[in-house]
């Protein structure tokens, strides 16, 4: 299962009565208004969170910590802003003065985006004090595990295709591109003529994107798509103001990065990507999820 279908939960299997659809839909719709409470009251403790994580960074003279948390800060308070308007749309669904069949998208929503609240809170938290110089070490990485799944085998070193970085501003897949295939990816919009410009404004509610945000008519990079898709999946990295931590956790996660992108050089600018890369990278990737990897949203 995709994580856009992971999302959106577990299909319903055959269809009520039609004299209880009404109702049906009524108490469902309920359910989401209550949903969205419980999840503006959890973000409502989480700004006091990292409020403080951010007090306590300028009171130690952390200044980079302090301002990357600040950022965070301001993602959670606009996932807040999100949330109170979905609840308000399921409101409005309920009085009839609302399309329903946006329910189910503005449900998948709703979820993303009180997962992306914790996981923007864990950044902020884990965003390593200034003067820290410790290597970030290899792990695997936190997107809610299955105890009791069999751990995969050590999987032998891959043989990676020849594969050239994209130097020229003519070939490589830009910023807004990339939105819109990693919304393609996740599924996270119905709309069949979604825009590149309409994916950016989606990701971006959600605090999906690169670590220096969405830039129209900027070449796409390693780190630009290994920051967004890691957020998009919830892992969880060893350095949140590192993007190669963000590879990391994409590797850890079993993703073909090692396979499919360009490699990191030693020294120098990240790679830039072409589309075809990209879009290889989704379609060998996000299609068949590990097996060991829950959903982003628990049931």
């Amino acid at each position: 299962m995709n994580l856009g279908a992971a999302l959106a939960g577990a299909a319903t299997v055959g269809a009520p009565p039609a004299t209880n659809v009404t109702s049906t839909a009524a108490s469902t719709n309920l359910a989401k208004i209550a949903r969205a409470d419980v999840c503006l009251e959890h973000m409502t403790e989480l700004i006091a969170r990292i409020t403080a994580f951010e007090e306590s960074a300028r009171a130690t003279n952390q200044i980079a910590r302090a301002e990357f948390i600040h950022g965070r800060a301001l993602k959670l308070n606009a996932l807040h802003e999100l949330v109170t308007g979905l609840r308000e749309q399921f409101r409005q669904i309920q009085r009839g003065d609302a399309d329903p069949e946006t329910a189910d998208i503005a449900a998948a929503e709703l979820e993303l985006a009180c997962a992306r609240a914790d996981q923007v809170v864990r950044e902020a938290e884990e965003s390593p004090d200034d003067d820290t110089t410790k290597p970030a070490r290899k792990r695997r990485a936190s997107l809610t595990f299955d105890p009791a799944a069999t751990p995969p085998a050590p999987a032998p070193e891959p043989k990676r295709k020849p594969r050239r970085s994209s130097d020229h501003e003519t070939n490589c897949l830009r910023q807004p591109d990339l939105a819109l295939l990693l919304m393609q990816a996740i599924e996270l919009s119905d709309e069949a003529d979604l825009s590149a410009e309409k994916s950016v404004a989606e990701l971006t509610k959600l605090a999906i994107e690169p670590l220096g945000g969405w830039q129209a008519g900027k070449c796409a990079t390693l780190d630009d798509l290994s920051v967004a898709v890691a957020r998009a999946l919830g892992l969880r990295v060893e350095n949140p103001r590192d993007p190669v931590s963000y590879t990391q956790a994409l590797r850890d996660f079993g993703l073909p990065v090692d396979t499919v992108l360009p490699a990191r050089p030693p020294q120098g600018a990240t790679p830039v990507l072409t589309a075809d890369q990209v879009r290889e990278f989704f379609l060998l990737g996000l299609a068949a999820p590990p097996s060991t990897a829950r959903r982003l949203v628990p049931d």
